[in-house]
């Protein structure tokens, strides 16, 4: 099962992997304090398309197709593969740090995921 979640909520025992989905790596400090296992920069936006949609927040359905494109057509997609597979059966939380929690790359890459799962 894959959730998603802002980087300063709560961790919970049922999290599972806990992955930060971000333009830029978080500090030493910052990933232990909200108990981040890494930074998934394979399904993270660049920061020019991160950096796009701070500029643009109207701009959602660019963002998120230029996102998906980006997954699918970068050098990670066998990684992204495996962690959509183990996401059916293993609890995976993707991070977000954004102001709104129905746009921002977690949710793209969730939405990602999930279309990678019904294949």
């Amino acid at each position: 099962m894959i959730e998603i979640k802002h980087l300063f909520d709560t961790p919970e025992p049922n999290d599972g992997l806990r992955l930060w989905v971000g333009p830029v790596g978080l500090t030493r400090d910052l990933t232990e304090w909200c108990r981040v296992n890494r930074w998934l920069r394979e399904g993270s936006p660049s920061p020019e398309l991160a950096q796009w949609f701070d500029e643009h927040p109207d701009g959602w359905e660019y963002f998120r197709a230029m996102h998906h494109e980006a997954l699918g057509n970068g050098p990670s997609t066998r990684i992204l593969h495996a962690l959509s597979r183990q996401g059916i059966n293993e609890p995976i939380t993707l991070l977000h740090a954004e102001t709104n929690p129905a746009e921002n790359a977690a949710v793209s890459l969730y939405e990602y995921l999930v279309q990678l799962q019904a294949y």
